[in-house]
């Protein structure tokens, strides 16, 4: 299975990819220490074939020191923590942005000097950032200006930019893009 996976992969990088997402990457196997082993395996095989790809992996957790471990063997991880922090400020609550980017890179940095940061306010598996900021956009625009300015590498989810609406169940956040208008097309 792992060959299989890595003559897909070099399918797509002859291709001209130059990168993956990793979904839900934490999962590989109940043992995390395997896991860490086969994303090892999988960036240095990636890296050996273009040394500029960038490996990206979901690996949502509370713990920022849990996700550190995945620094070591991806180039980044997105940052569902400081989502919520983007969020709140947007909001308008009282929030430390600073000191919370200081204080995750300090522990991110120990694993991985080289490592990037990944930010978001909105992906396929929360509610859109519009229902998130009930529906005002200038907390839409507030959001995705942090997002913006932040250092790393920013990720949009399709339809942020437009105010798109959505909330779980699925259906309703991985709708299609909302091409008109009226958000009715």
């Amino acid at each position: 299975l792992r060959n299989e996976v890595k003559d897909i992969t070099k399918f797509w990088l002859d291709l001209g990819v130059d990168g993956f997402r990793l979904d839900a990457s934490k999962y590989i196997d109940l043992n995390s220490e395997v896991t860490q082993l086969w994303w090892h395996d999988f960036n240095s095989y990636v890296k050996s074939i273009n040394k500029d790809a960038f490996i990206v992996g979901e690996n949502w957790d509370t713990s920022v020191n849990y996700v550190a471990k995945f620094m070591k063997s991806m180039d980044s991880s997105f940052n569902f923590n400081l989502r919520d922090v983007i969020l709140d400020a947007a909001r308008g609550n009282d929030v430390d942005l600073v000191k919370t980017i200081e204080k995750r890179n300090s522990i991110y940095v120990n694993e991985n000097p080289n490592f990037i940061d990944t930010m978001f306010v909105g992906n396929h598996d929360v509610n859109r950032l519009s229902n998130e900021v009930l529906n005002s956009s200038e907390k839409q625009k507030l959001a995705l200006n942090i997002l913006m300015t932040l250092p790393g590498t920013p990720f949009i989810y399709y339809g942020e930019e437009l105010g798109q609406r959505g909330v779980k169940p699925d259906e309703d956040i991985r709708e299609a893009m909302d091409w008109y208008k009226d958000t009715t097309g």
